[in-house]
């Protein structure tokens, strides 16, 4: 290459260079001036992204309960808490989930749970437990928190044979069952496996018990308890408080039973006696399905002292399970209270001085009531005896007769007793038939639950006796509704057994019927004092 061709390359080339600089220059400024911005929009997106965590933090921390890979859902005012160095849980979330029957008794604050194997009862404020009737210590006692007791995490675990974990990290209880056939109930030897039958009686709210609960009554100091079929009760006692605790295993109430009381669902069903009033010994009677599983009834006599008592099984068919309460080796007298006289009442009348009576023939339409040993409805059979009841009754000049049904209703059982709460009726009468899954019982019996209406039942149940000819069940008292709610002279009749093929056969005559008839009347017209 020639000397002048290498000067015009190196002009070139110190030109080029001189053009760019500025150009490089601006470049580097630009980006000078950009890097601050984005220094400044990185700071700003860092501080978005922590407010934005701060919340799942929060979330992650709160606390939740896991079985078996499934998260329950706590109520939106209860957590684990963690007190006095144990984590405590809500329990009835834990325990329905699993299965097991959990029953609340907000007045005493007392849990009882079961899972057909082991019965606990705790008491919110107190580290004692009991468990199958022994009594065991908690590390911490239950708590309220949002109307949902909270129970040791660990003590759960050891009674019902969980593994338990709490997992601080992640605020987690983790529990794992074991494999079902571990922890399967065992067979109770003395209950039969039997289908209850259609429409006879009962076994409302179980489905395995044989047995079954007519009454549950507590006078002079008894605990009675009316029971059809063989019963082998299972009692103990719990002191601070004292309670005298009876289990009656394999065991459903009567529809009427249930009928009569305010139920609280499934295994919660539950109630109290309402006539534990100023008594020196017992505090408060009360009864529940306490677990589904093994259809066990329970009743809690709440006593004042330390009090024993004595037993009798009826154990045979339609018997009277009795406890006598005693201290040492002396039975506990008779509550005395002072006399209470009821006010005096003009006996209603209409405007032509007739005296008011209402029949009620009980069940009709959909509600067939129990149904007799040829198939026959109960609701047929009282309907036919109430409308001969009424005939007679309509050929009285000094009484008025008003029908809740005259023909295949149903009328509701608060709106029967309004008919003669509403008119103030000198008497109410309601008509049943009786059943039971043994043929073989039978027998009249008349119900009452206010007291003042005692004699009302004892002369009705007279003349009801003398012509039905059957076993005499006595007059008891019982808490069906259309009794409860009356404030009239009321009761309940149940004429016979339709469920006693012999006794059926005789209650669907025409001459029984008129006979039957007849002493209703009769009853009614010695009772309100009519001529």
């Amino acid at each position: 290459m020639s000397t002048t061709m290498k000067k015009y390359g190196l002009l070139l080339m110190l030109l080029t260079f001189l053009f760019t600089l500025p150009t490089v220059a601006q470049a580097e400024q630009s980006k000078k001036d950009t890097l601050p911005v984005q220094a400044k929009s990185t700071k700003k997106k860092e501080a978005t992204q922590s407010s934005q965590t701060t919340p799942s933090t929060k979330t992650a921390k709160s606390t939740s309960i896991i079985i078996d890979d499934t998260k329950l859902t706590l109520p939106s005012n209860v957590e684990v808490k963690n007190m006095n160095q144990s984590v405590m849980i809500p329990i009835r979330v834990v325990v329905e989930h699993l299965g097991f029957a959990v029953d609340w008794d907000k007045a005493s604050k007392q849990l009882h749970i079961s899972d057909g194997t082991r019965n606990i009862e705790l008491t919110v404020g107190s580290n004692a437990s009991i468990v199958n009737g022994t009594e065991t210590i908690l590390s911490s006692p239950p708590v309220v928190q949002g109307g949902t007791a909270l129970v040791p995490l660990r003590f759960v675990g050891e009674q019902f044979g969980l593994k338990v974990r709490w997992d601080n990290a992640n605020k987690t209880v983790l529990i794992q069952t074991p494999p079902k056939e571990e922890v399967k109930p065992k067979p109770d030897s003395n209950q039969k496996e039997t289908t209850p039958p259609n429409k006879t009686g009962s076994n409302k709210g179980s489905t395995s018990g044989t047995a079954q609960i007519n009454s549950i009554n507590y006078m002079d100091n008894k605990l009675m308890v009316e029971v059809q079929g063989t019963v082998q009760p299972k009692i103990f006692t719990i002191t601070e408080p004292n309670r005298i605790v009876m289990d009656i295993p394999a065991t459903a109430f009567t529809t009427e039973f249930i009928d009569g009381q305010v139920t609280n669902g499934k295994a919660g069903f539950h109630g109290k006696l309402d006539n534990i009033v100023d008594n020196p010994h017992i505090e408060q009677v009360r009864y529940s399905l306490f677990d589904e599983k093994s259809s066990t009834i329970r009743i809690v006599l709440e006593t004042r002292a330390d009090i024993g008592y004595t037993i009798t099984d009826g154990g045979s068919e339609s018997g009277l399970l009795t406890m006598q309460l005693h201290i040492g080796d002396q039975e506990v007298p008779p509550a005395v209270t002072p006399p209470v006289t009821p006010p005096e009442t003009t006996p209603p009348t209409t405007v032509d001085g007739k005296k008011i009576v209402v029949i009620d023939a009980g069940h009709g339409a959909q509600d067939s009531g129990t149904i007799g040993a040829s198939g026959k409805y109960e609701k047929d059979f009282v309907l036919e005896l109430s409308l001969k009841v009424e005939q007679l009754l309509l050929q009285e000049e000094n009484i008025q007769v008003i029908m809740t049904r005259k023909d295949d209703t149903y009328i509701k059982r608060p709106d029967r007793i309004e008919m003669a709460n509403r008119v103030n009726a000198a008497a109410f009468v309601s008509i049943h038939a009786n059943s039971v899954p043994n043929k073989a019982v039978g027998g009249t019996e008349t119900y009452y639950h206010h007291i003042t209406d005692k004699k009302f039942a004892e002369i009705m149940h007279k003349h009801i006796l003398n012509a039905t000819n059957f076993n005499d069940r006595k007059v008891k008292t019982n808490r069906y509704e259309v009794l409860v709610k009356s404030k009239v002279p009321a009761v309940l009749l149940e004429i016979g057994f339709v469920s006693n093929p012999q006794e059926e056969q005789q209650m669907l005559t025409e001459e029984f019927q008129q006979r039957v008839a007849v002493s209703i009347v009769n009853g009614i017209k010695e009772s309100i004092g009519v001529q």
